[in-house]
């Protein structure tokens, strides 16, 4: 539970250099032969390999890594083999992890050697831990890491279960996602910190935001709930109070998918001098809650109510009166007919004594 401050990248792997069960090498990247060079060692695919020169190549690879763990100069070879970075952030490091295939040897889970320099690579690392002096923590993803890192900062937005005004922008599929970083306070989120915060969002990933030339989407992470001023800096930010040719969507940090459809209209409370008219309705299926505990969070003890015939009735009556205030207002067009009300043979007056009635009538709201 944390975010990203800060990555790089240096040209460090252990698949660099790979070789068959002889031990003849069949494949070598650019770098993996630039680091043997400088330790003497010339590899070539077809050329078999000693165990005394993957071990050379192996330690170099842990020495380069370790300048950039233990963030002082760099060797004219590390500044080479860097791809992204250096790194900036200079605060104390509390804990130290690894992911990937590598991790497996640096925390000693496998022993298997997969025709590359992993196992080596692995322990020349896990051998120059103590020199930081930094914990090592532990790590649920270490070879899986690299299997599903290629999908880590994607995101599907399907239009299957949203609605815009546009249909011909959806679907969009494996988006890029570019997270940017909020103030934890909402008081502290004005235009001014958004606009930063997507800055560095776009600086974190290499992209230059005015010339991306593809869709992507913009994560706007921070507090859980935020505050209506908030959601106004992030409009302000955007230099509208929708993102161009895009579709809105508030999710908390773990949801997949989760449409805020007040979002995606714009309809917020009105804190204008104007009036406006918001009406938001959805429905249960009947067959869904008939006979379904509530889940508590719409009031206090409802996760002991059970949603029965009498309940959902009492709850449903709000219908007939809309269905006859409506007839009211529109006494030339044929009213809807609820089919519960009418197998039931019940009817409904919309006067003051029902607007008294319904009073609080979203208490019996259903939460399942």
């Amino acid at each position: 539970h944390g975010k990203v401050v800060e990555t790089m990248t240096i040209n460090v792997g252990a698949r660099l250099i790979a070789w068959d069960p002889d031990n003849i090498v069949e494949r070598v990247e650019e770098a993996g032969r630039v680091i043997a060079r400088s330790v003497g060692v010339n590899v070539e695919v077809g050329k078999r390999m000693e165990e005394e020169e993957k071990e050379k190549v192996a330690e170099k690879l842990a020495d380069l890594l370790f300048e950039v763990l233990e963030r002082k100069d760099y060797s004219p070879l590390a500044s080479e083999l860097i791809v992204s970075g250096p790194l900036q952030f200079k605060e104390p490091i509390d804990d130290l992890g690894f992911s990937g295939g590598v991790a497996e040897y640096v925390y000693d889970y496998d022993k298997q050697d997969y025709g590359d320099l992993g196992p080596l690579l692995g322990a020349a690392v896990r051998r120059r831990l103590p020199s930081l002096g930094v914990p090592l923590s532990g790590s649920a993803e270490r070879i899986r890491a690299t299997v599903i890192g290629a999908s880590q900062y994607t995101v599907q937005v399907s239009s299957s279960t949203v609605f815009v005004s546009k249909p011909e922008l959806l679907p969009h599929l494996d988006l890029q996602v570019v997270p940017a970083y909020l103030p934890a306070d909402p008081n502290d989120i004005t235009k001014e910190s958004v606009e930063h915060a997507i800055s560095q969002g776009f600086q974190r990933l290499d992209i230059a935001h005015h010339d991306i030339g593809k869709p992507i989407a913009l994560a706007l992470l921070g507090p859980v709930i935020p505050t209506y001023d908030s959601i106004k800096a992030m409009c302000d930010a955007a230099g509208s109070d929708r993102l161009p040719e895009a579709v809105p969507l508030l999710c908390a940090p773990g949801d997949v998918g989760m449409c805020n459809r007040q979002a995606m209209h714009g309809s917020f409370a009105n804190t204008s001098a104007d009036m406006r008219v918001t009406i938001n309705f959805g429905f249960h299926r009947r067959k869904s809650i008939l006979g379904a505990r509530g889940n508590g969070i719409h009031s206090p003890g409802s996760d002991k109510i059970i949603y029965d015939a009498d309940r959902v009735r009492e709850r449903s009556r709000i219908l007939g009166y809309a269905i006859d205030a409506r007839h009211r207002r529109f006494p030339d067009e044929e009213s809807f007919r609820y089919q519960p009300h009418v197998s039931e043979g019940a009817t409904f007056e919309w006067n003051d004594a029902a607007r008294e009635r319904i009073k609080d009538y979203n208490l019996l709201d259903l939460g399942i």
